[in-house]
Parts: structure tokens; sequence; C-alpha cells
């Protein structure tokens, strides 16, 4: 039986949060490093074990080969005979066997001469039968446009039950007939070797509605809305080897994965099927997840803790009425209403950082913007010690490490067996999962990662019987 895997490469899962809260307005910041990293999904390759089992291959010959195989009534090469004819009967299965990259067969035939000669004056016909053993053997090759080359050529003979040498007073020419049972043999029997591996290591009509399927946002999991969106790019395949009793090959898909959470992505242009190019494929593969945490729930997490909430500042002290977040030119803006000793709206900005080995996602260097500094420093400089902005940055320091925890597990689940079509299961999974940089974007902080590990995606056609 022959089995395709198609995998799967690369992802990127978004977490889009509902955006909220007061637009801020659009005061000058302090110069401060703005944060835009480049997120670009990372290519990788999902291989795709391509295997066609002697088994299946043998089950096909004998189902296409019954009985006579070959006959031929007209055999004019006997020297001696007036008239001579032929007929091959397969008496036992066809046996086939990996040799290399080839297959081998052994086809067990009785051989039933039908000889006539003219001796005397008189016409007299005798029946001479025997059994042979006959070699065959059939290479491949898959060419760059997806076209398989078969070669099946004769490897030779042995008689398993030799039939008589003479008929009368005249010698058989064995070989000559041998030849004649090849060469029909050749034609007969090749062709239908040749048509059954073509039509099952049809790779082109195979993978062209998969190439195309591929393409196409599939939903993952229902439940929690995880889409799969893949762009591949090329297929390579490792040379045919012989293993155990099959020849296989592995294709490897280059492509970006991308994975999201929430409505359904938009398809990329659809890329048809490219030519193939004979490499040895990589054979892990690189998820790119993209985790956005938005404005709307930094600024829930920021309210939580500031307000309502007296701060005091000496003999002074401030409170916390209201409090609204949002990006600015790479930077996270923050306003808020406060009431006590001061009444009245200030503005603070921050460079947001991750640390991607403590997976701890922090707002830096917290300051009031020129315009709220300009303003204070006129009316509140008791103001400038600190403690709305080391609350602030308490409030927004946030632990990704149990998130990302939490969505290996999630893929993990996912990716043991995923069936997007009764024939097509997709499996694998993530043996790590980890931050690689951040951006800003208009409704939050958009976190990439990288998971590595194992995809694979097979597809099981089933054989004739």
């Amino acid at each position: 039986m022959l089995k395709k895997r198609f995998l799967l490469t690369a992802t990127s899962i978004l977490l889009a949060l509902t955006s909220c809260g007061k637009q801020a307005t659009n005061l000058s910041a302090l110069p401060q490093k703005h944060v835009n990293a480049n997120l670009t999904p990372i290519p990788s390759t999902v291989t795709v074990p391509v295997t066609l089992s002697a088994d299946w291959l043998e089950q096909q010959i004998n189902n296409a080969t019954k009985g006579v195989i070959f006959s031929n009534d007209s055999i004019t090469v006997i020297a001696g005979f007036s008239r001579a004819g032929v007929t091959v009967t397969k008496t036992e299965p066809i046996r086939v066997a990996v040799t290399g990259t080839s297959f081998a067969y052994q086809l067990p035939i009785n051989l039933k001469l039908k000889l006539s000669t003219g001796l005397f004056g008189r016409e007299a016909t005798q029946e001479v039968l025997g059994g042979v053993k006959v070699r065959m053997k059939t290479s491949m090759l898959i060419n760059p446009d997806w076209t398989v080359t078969t070669k099946t050529t004769f490897e030779g003979y042995e008689w398993v039950t030799a039939p008589e040498a003479k008929v009368g007073p005249l010698t058989i020419p064995f070989k000559p007939v041998a030849d004649i049972v090849f060469s029909g043999l050749k034609v007969g029997l090749g062709p239908t070797i040749d048509k059954l591996i073509k039509t099952q290591l049809d790779l082109k009509k195979i993978l062209t509605p998969l190439w195309t399927q591929m393409q196409t946002p599939q939903l993952l999991d229902k439940k929690n809305n995880v889409w799969l969106r893949l762009t591949p790019d090329q297929v390579l395949m490792t040379p045919l080897t012989g293993k155990g009793n099959s020849v296989t090959t592995v294709l490897g898909m280059r492509t970006l994965s991308e994975c999201f959470v929430g409505t359904a992505p938009a398809s990329n242009p659809a890329k048809p099927l490219p030519k193939l190019t004979t490499a040895t494929p990589d054979t892990g593969f690189i998820l790119n997840l993209n985790v956005e945490v938005s404005y709307a729930e930094m600024q829930k997490m920021a309210r939580d803790q500031t307000i309502s909430k007296t701060f005091p500042a000496g003999k002074k002290s401030i409170v916390v009425d209201e409090l609204w977040l949002n990006g600015d030119t790479g930077l996270v803006r923050i306003e808020v209403k406060l009431s006590g000793d001061y009444k009245g709206t200030i503005s603070l900005v921050g460079r947001p950082e991750l640390d991607t080995l403590t997976q701890i996602l922090t707002i830096q260097d917290i300051g009031f913007d020129l315009q709220s500094r300009s303003l204070l420093l006129k009316s509140a400089k008791w103001m400038f010690n600190g403690i709305i902005e080391k609350k602030l940055a308490e409030a927004l320091t946030i632990p990704l490490k149990p998130q990302f925890t939490n969505l290996q597990t999630q893929l993990n689940t996912t990716l043991k067996e995923y069936r997007p079509q009764p024939d097509i299961k997709v499996s694998g999974a993530v043996s790590t999962l980890s931050p690689r940089g951040l951006a800003l974007t208009q409704t939050g902080l958009k976190i990439g990662a990288t998971a590595k590990g194992k995809l694979t995606v097979d597809m099981t056609r089933a054989t004739q019987k």
C-alpha cells in the first residue's frame, strides 16, 4: 500500500483581545528607544515519507495476471518443425522483493509447446510441458516534472521441470523458445507492471489537490477556534532507497505555517505545485507563533491594581480615578486621571521589553511625556518621586511562561491526531516553545515565538482489491 505523508512546517498563533478604553491624545513622547522587532515567520520543512510496498505491488500484479499470461500459436523459427506454438500459464503467485531501489520478480510458469512435424509425408503434433521460474526486475526514477520512468528487464530463468529434449528424431531447441517467451512477457507483462507502478507513484496527481488544499486555512481546534494557514513554496525529495520490503523516498515541503486563534485568516494567493528538487530535506519543523497581548488586556491589568487606590508622595497623596492605555509610535502610552492633592490627567510613556530567557514582559523606562513634565514642573514638582511610575511598572509586569506552557500543551493535544479529512491525518509534537521577539501593533503587543518539534501529515489511499 502506498502511503503519502504530507505534512506540515512553520505556523503563527494570534491571540487577539478586543481593544477598549479612551483614545490617548496625540502628545509628544520623551525620546526613548522604540520597539519594532522583525517577526517575519521562519520557513521550515515538513518531511513527507512516501512508500511503495513490494507486498502491495505483488498483490496488484497477481490480480492483473491470472491463468494464461502469454501465448503464440505461430512460431516459425524452430528448425525441423512445420508449426510450433507456445502457451505460458502462471502456476503460482508471482513473488516480488526489493533489491536496492528496484523490484525483483520471480514468475513460476508452465511452458506448453505444441509442435507439429511433417516427417514421412504426414503431419504429426505433440505437446511438450515444462516448468520454469523467470526472473525480472523493474527500476524506477522520479523526474523533476513528477513523472515516473520505469525500466523492466529480464534477469534469467531456471527450469523447475525440464521438458523432454526430443520429439521423435528431432531435438527441441529450447533457447529460441525461451527467447520467444521472454520477448512475449516483456511485451505483455512488462507494460502491466510499469502501469501499476506509475499509477501508484503518480505523485503529481496525488499531491496537486493536496498542495492546493493545504493553502486554504484549516480549522484545527473548533473549541478554541484555532486556524492553520500554510504557504508552501518548494518540494524537495531524497533519492529512492530500498528499506525492508519497500522502496521509499522522503518529500520535504518547505513552507511557512501560520496558526491563528479567532476568526479565519484570509487565504494567501494559491501557488501551483512546483518542480521537484532532489535534495535531503531537514527532518524537523519550526512553528512560528505570534501571541498578541492587547492594550485592552494590559489596561485592565493596570486598572485592577491602581483604580481608587491612594498613593502617598511625602506629605501629599494622590488617588487614581481612571486609567487608559494604548500604543503610540513604538511606545506604550498611559493616561492617568488623578484626584487628591493633584487633580487632572497626566500622560506617561514606556518601552515594552521582553526577556526571552525568563519569558517576562515588562514596560521599561516609564516616565512623564514632555507636556505632562512641563506642566508638573510648574505646579507639582512633588509628583516626581517615582511612585506612579513604579506602581505602573509593577502592574504591567506580565509572566508569559505559564501562557506558553499552556499553549504548548494545547498544540500537542491538537497535533496528537488531527484529521481535516477522513483519509488525511496530521500528527506531531512540539518539544520546545520559546519567545523570540516583540513588536507593537495597532491593537497590542505582538510576541513572536518559535515552536520546534516534529510534524507529519499522512494520507493513505485505499488500494485496489
